[in-house]
């Protein structure tokens, strides 16, 4: 019998009461209103699909390179969300550790699984937000290379002058933003409110087909855009794909509530992404669900309207509190024969990955002058890893705070 272990908690006795949003209400400190409204269910974007669709078939070398063509391509499509889903595990969700309690023990969303289900990569480069020095920006180092490619001054020139363009604010939209790069035909109609409680699954989904168009003229006005800017022929491509990078980023990998809006801080990682450079995303997305929770990888099985199964308040609370139907190590790394792993940083890049998943460390997010540190404790729930999981102990300081 096996199990995880992790040197930064002390081990306790006695199981100490952990917070949750289910403890709070059951005292009557606090309750639900009469309307529930969570954040992140689809919002059309005009452009976007068709976008996506042309980068996917004109960039799918350097995508796969970088290894997020999975991620880029699950977020082509829409999928359901239920609130009372989202309800019941809003209420078993324990900040202090970031898991949900239920009954047969701690569950969590695991980096493993943004990999598997989503397509973010666990390895590669620290991802955060900043707006790079003009130093850094322009000028060159001692082999008289640029600190960071001239495709990202592109951008910057591109969000400069879109903003100033535009009187009534100092923000470019995601809209105003595509519209600008993309030029060609728009075929995709806005898909209609989402409704919940479906009985079947619907006929027409308002989904893009998922295939893949073969991409390799540029209209008349993409090669306008890159005229208006001095973009040289062999830059057209890596500028073309870091501008749409940037409307990935801003509108589904890292959201922010303040709205819809391109985030020039995402520059410099867009055109790191776009020198086939791994960046770890799926360390920086989960540290992003963890501290905002009140956002042909295998998600694409559930895309759609009306593919996934809908629950009342009190199945749904069933379901996240008493763990009915868990099934533990679903996405786990299987092996048919028994194996030694030797940490030689050697290995084949799908074990590497998951064997950083299922170590004990801290999840950063780095955002202008803000940053955020979570604690990631996959040793809570290790069942998901096919490991023995016994009552874990508490962190021996608070790693959150930092200056």
């Amino acid at each position: 019998m096996w199990s995880l272990q992790a040197p930064h908690h002390r081990y306790t006795n006695i199981a100490s009461p952990l917070p949750s949003l289910d403890c709070r209400i059951v005292r009557g400190d606090i309750h639900w209103g009469e309307i529930v409204v969570f954040e992140g269910e689809y919002c059309h974007i005009q452009g976007y699909w068709e976008w996506a669709e042309d980068t996917l078939g004109r960039s799918q070398e350097v995508l796969v390179a970088a290894d997020i063509y999975d991620a880029v391509y699950s977020l082509l499509f829409t999928y359901d969300q239920n609130s009372d889903i989202l309800q019941a595990f809003c209420e078993a969700w324990c900040p202090k550790t970031n898991t949900v309690l239920s009954s047969i023990g701690e569950l969590s969303i695991s980096l493993w699984d943004l990999h598997t289900l989503g397509g973010f990569p666990i390895r590669g480069s620290f991802y955060e937000e900043v707006i790079p020095e003009a130093t850094e920006l322009t000028c060159v180092d001692a082999k008289d290379q640029r600190y960071i490619p001239r495709v990202c001054e592109y951008l910057f020139t591109t969000f400069h002058y879109l903003q100033e363009s535009k009187t009534d604010s100092s923000r470019v939209s995601l809209s105003r933003w595509i519209g600008f790069w993309y030029k060609k035909y728009l075929r995709y109609e806005p898909a209609p409110p989402r409704r919940e409680k479906k009985t079947a699954r619907l006929k027409f989904m308002h989904n893009p087909i998922g295939a893949i168009p073969e991409t390799s003229q540029w209209s008349r006005g993409e090669e306008g855009v890159f005229s208006k800017f001095g973009v040289k022929p062999a830059k057209k491509e890596e500028t073309y794909l870091a501008a749409f990078f940037s409307c990935w980023l801003c509108a589904f990998v890292f959201p922010l509530k303040e709205g819809d809006f391109i985030r020039p801080e995402t520059f410099k990682m867009e055109t790191m992404m776009d020198t086939k450079r791994k960046i770890s995303l799926a360390l920086p997305v989960l540290a992003s669900i963890y501290s905002d929770w009140p956002s042909n990888p295998l998600m694409v099985a559930f895309l759609g309207e009306g593919v996934a199964r809908y629950y009342d308040k009190k199945k749904a609370r069933k379901r996240i509190h008493q763990g009915d139907n868990i099934a533990w190590a679903s996405t786990m790394l299987n092996n048919s024969e028994p194996y030694d792993y030797i940490d030689d940083n050697d290995a084949l890049e799908l074990e590497l990955n998951y064997f950083e998943s299922i170590r004990f460390g801290y999840l950063p997010l780095r955002n202008g002058n803000s940053a955020i540190i979570e604690p990631y404790s996959p040793h809570r729930f290790s069942h998901q890893f096919g490991f023995y999981q016994r009552i874990p102990g508490v962190s021996a300081y608070n790693n959150r705070s930092a200056s």
